[in-house]
């Protein structure tokens, strides 16, 4: 997606915020990840900025919490 915003938008990417909590899954949701309504989910929001500020992409999801999984490599700093 980024690609597409950058290249063929021409829009430069500056950063994104993200937020993940834990919040109760509305009868919409519950239905489509087939759980209780108000079952506890994992979600994540994440807005992408441009370099001059602005807003160029929001991202909603959610996750079950049984089915989640989040994996991280932190590189040191060759220094």
């Amino acid at each position: 997606m980024f690609h597409v915003i950058e290249q063929d938008c021409g829009v430069r990417i500056g950063h994104a915020d993200l937020s993940i909590r834990s919040m109760p899954a509305s009868n919409a949701v519950a239905a489509a990840l087939e759980v209780e309504p108000g079952s506890s989910l994992l979600g994540i929001e994440r807005v992408v900025y441009s370099r001059d500020g602005a807003p160029v992409l929001f991202e909603a999801l959610n996750y079950r919490g049984d089915a989640f999984q989040y994996q991280l490599r932190i590189e040191r700093s060759k220094r």
